[in-house]
């Protein structure tokens, strides 16, 4: 049975099923912005629930400001708890370390 295909919002990489990886290269901090709006877009148009780790060089206020250009009605998804955009340390070094099976975060 074939995987039905969801919006990624990435014009090149296209549609895709769910659970697929992928990797992005980009040079500037405005290229994984533009980048990352246009998936968290697909994603809010979905009616998904969007997790976004910011990492350096990014901050938080990056984030959402991208989105709020890119997006009409950020701030009710914001509100309304569709997105979450939190620090990257704080999703992938819980407690400031690496410890396997107990540093992703339960959301919910």
């Amino acid at each position: 049975m074939a995987a039905a295909l969801r919006k990624t919002g990435i014009g090149p990489l296209g549609d895709r099923p769910w659970g697929t990886h992928a990797c992005v290269f980009y040079e500037t901090p405005e290229d994984i912005l533009d980048t990352l709006a246009g998936y968290f877009e697909a994603g809010l148009e979905s009616h998904e629930f969007c997790v976004w780790a910011v990492s350096e060089p990014l901050t938080i206020e990056d984030a959402q400001e991208a989105l709020r250009r890119r997006i009409p009605g950020f701030a009710g998804h914001l509100a309304a708890g569709s997105i979450e955009i939190l620090p990257g340390r704080d999703w992938y070094l819980k407690g400031g370390s690496v410890r396997p099976g107990k540093n992703h975060r339960r959301l919910g």
